[in-house]
């Protein structure tokens, strides 16, 4: 029997009682990885619990559960039957809601289908895989990029050869963590492509957080490059995606916007890049690009844009092709703070 089918799992997420959850994101990652599963023949289906956001289970008198219940969990494990699970473990606050999910999997009979392989990645698994794998239930850690190493790892099982010393993993053998040496990072990210046919983009649509602090409504989240040469001391994405900046090319990027647009009527982006406009020539082709296909989009920058990557023959076109907010990540206005965290806000 093939082992071909992979399930990604976002955990519900576990707040104050009185949170009313807003902070819905679309599952890029998974997206991402699920796009080159399924290029080499691997059937994947992307369970986002916190979509969910009307299942609320008061954990006790200070904390509730919010998104799919564990029968929800279970029930969908058991109609898909994963070879492979994959658990978002993404951030240190919500370890124990990627533990709990990896608990209920762990707890399905055996008899009623056979164990599958568990994965946990991002960036909390990234930055400290030793402590994420004393879960004794979790067979492989992803540290960095997952895309090559997921296909690697399901191409591998499928295939029941040892996953012992496959690059960018760790794994606990005979009671020892070994961490494998660390894999190289994707140089064409143009290779890549996000599989939105995998989620219900309309329910995203219809959470009350999609059009929160937006201009318009039907937002999406989208990725134009990866990596950021700046050593800001508090920021973990480098256990991602590193410091060397890599960005996607102007024709992959219209390629996402157009099919975002057409197809499913997306009329807001939200570009989550840490350092959009490092290459200038890049912003102002994309810009250019954006205005001469008349694309009737507006987009901001949320997760923050380096002051020090911009001017006014930027700032102008990006406003042309319908930026209308960017947000910078400044942390402090105090000198000597700045040089404690190694921010940096010009060049």
């Amino acid at each position: 029997m093939e082992r071909n089918k992979v399930m990604f799992i976002t955990p519900p997420i576990s707040c104050s009682i009185n949170s009313k959850f807003s902070n819905l994101k679309f599952p890029l990652g998974f997206m991402y990885m699920a796009g080159v599963l399924e290029k080499n023949s691997f059937i994947v289906r992307i369970l986002d619990c916190p979509l969910y956001y009307k299942k609320r289970k008061i954990i006790d008198n200070k904390t509730v559960r919010i998104g799919s219940y564990d029968k929800d969990i279970i029930n969908e494990i058991i109609k898909f039957k994963p070879d492979i699970i994959g658990v978002q473990c993404a951030y240190s606050a919500y370890e124990s809601d990627s533990f709990h999910v990896i608990n209920l999997i762990r707890e399905i009979p055996k008899e009623i289908f056979k164990q599958p392989l568990i994965v946990v990645g991002g960036a909390h698994t990234s930055a400290n895989p030793e402590y994420v794998l004393r879960n004794k239930d979790i067979d492989l850690a992803v540290i960095g990029e997952g895309e090559e190493t997921i296909l690697e790892i399901a191409t591998k099982f499928k295939e029941n050869k040892k996953l012992n010393n496959l690059k960018g993993t760790a794994l606990v053998i005979n009671d020892k963590i070994r961490v494998n040496p660390k894999r190289e990072f994707i140089k064409n990210i143009d290779s890549l492509f996000p599989a939105y046919h995998l989620i219900d983009i309309n329910l995203y649509f219809k959470h009350p957080d999609n059009s929160k602090a937006t201009m318009r409504e039907r937002a999406v989240d989208i990725i134009t490059s990866r990596g950021c040469p700046a050593n800001c001391v508090f920021c973990s994405i480098n256990t991602v995606w590193g410091r060397k900046w890599r960005g996607r090319s102007v024709e992959s990027i219209i390629k996402e916007v157009e099919l975002l647009t057409k197809k499913y009527g997306v009329r807001q982006l939200r570009i989550q890049d840490d350092n959009l406009t490092l290459d200038k020539k890049r912003i102002i082709k994309l810009c250019n690009s954006i205005i001469k296909r008349k694309i009737n989009i507006k987009w901001d920058t949320p997760n923050g844009i380096a002051i020090w990557a911009l001017d006014k023959e930027v700032i102008s076109k990006m406003k042309k092709a319908g930026c209308y907010r960017i947000t910078f990540g400044i942390e402090s206005g105090c000198p000597k703070s700045q040089a404690y965290i190694r921010k940096i806000l010009d060049h």
